[in-house]
């Protein structure tokens, strides 16, 4: 199985003038962004001889041509994702799905592995990091939804109201290619044909989650695909996914998601992993910053 990342640069281009965000990607500042880009980056080649990065013009330029991570192949096909709005930062990791045309894992750039994926998520139809249940934003924003949106994908409508299921997509993938096929296309109609109601949702950031993660769980549903989960049975916790080795005796994985990034004992460990793991690439990547080359 092919394991992809992708990166879409627009998203971070809002903060072009910000000199403290700039490149940051929700880090605290942007040598955690380029340091976790390459710790991850660097523990997939580890592990799979195959790692695909999905990117555009300026994401090649940092990640390859600056950063010099190792990816076995790039495709710059973002470049064709401009005309959409740079909050919709999922659509990037959509239309990396959405070229696949064998079996794939996307890993997001954010999580770091420290040994190979079970062969059960990588022989899965579906695989997904987990299951996200409980969380309240996504029935707030399918309220909106429901109330402004002049489209609303049909498998929506088999969910019950109230407290919805939606995948964490941290890592997703799988070995039905026909599943993404349909889903990434449905994900585009369904944003496409409500960008002038996106006015009338209260958080642009989270409603990437609707159209990435509730989408696919209710299509899987509808079309009764089963969900391999990478881990089960988290609920809302998520804290001990932060931890890297050494800081738990089970840690296998870890996903700086979300506020995790801009935990400063996360971003210390971040570093230290990279500079006890990888010394020459840590201390060449310090210089670079120190030289104002990055």
């Amino acid at each position: 199985m092919k394991i992809v990342q992708s990166y879409w640069s627009k998203p971070t281009k809002k903060y072009s003038d910000d000199v403290f965000y700039k490149h940051a990607n929700g880090w605290l500042a942007k040598k955690y962004n380029y340091m976790a880009w390459a710790l991850s980056c660097f523990n997939l080649r580890k592990h799979y001889d195959v790692v695909e990065l999905v990117t555009d013009a300026a994401g090649k330029k940092l990640l390859i041509d600056q950063l010099e991570l190792p990816y076995t192949t790039v495709n710059v096909g973002l470049e064709s994702m401009s005309h959409y709005p740079d909050d919709l930062w999922a659509l990037g990791k959509l239309y990396a799905y959405s070229i696949q045309d064998e079996p794939f894992l996307h890993v997001d750039a954010d999580v770091f592995i420290w040994q190979p994926f079970d062969e059960v998520i990588m022989n899965a139809p579906l695989a997904v990091q987990q299951l996200e249940v409980g969380y309240a934003h996504y029935g707030e924003l399918m309220e909106q939804i429901n109330a402004s949106f002049t489209y609303i994908s049909p498998c929506f409508h088999t969910q019950a109201q109230g407290m919805l299921t939606a995948v964490n997509a941290g890592i997703i993938g799988g070995t039905d290619i026909a599943f993404f096929n349909d889903y990434t296309a449905e994900a585009f109609r369904f944003v496409d044909r409500n960008l002038l109601a996106l006015e009338h949702i209260s958080s642009l950031d989270l409603y990437n989650t609707i159209y990435e993660q509730l989408l696919f769980y209710t299509l899987a549903q509808a079309r009764q695909v089963d969900i391999t989960c990478c881990f089960g049975g988290l609920g809302k916790r998520l804290d001990w996914l932060f931890a890297f080795p050494g800081t738990l005796p089970t840690s296998q994985y870890t996903h700086a998601a979300g506020g995790g990034k801009r935990d400063k004992i996360v971003c210390s460990r971040l570093e230290h992993r990279l500079r006890s793991d990888y010394p020459d690439y840590y201390y060449w990547l310090m210089h670079k910053l120190r030289t104002l080359e990055l």
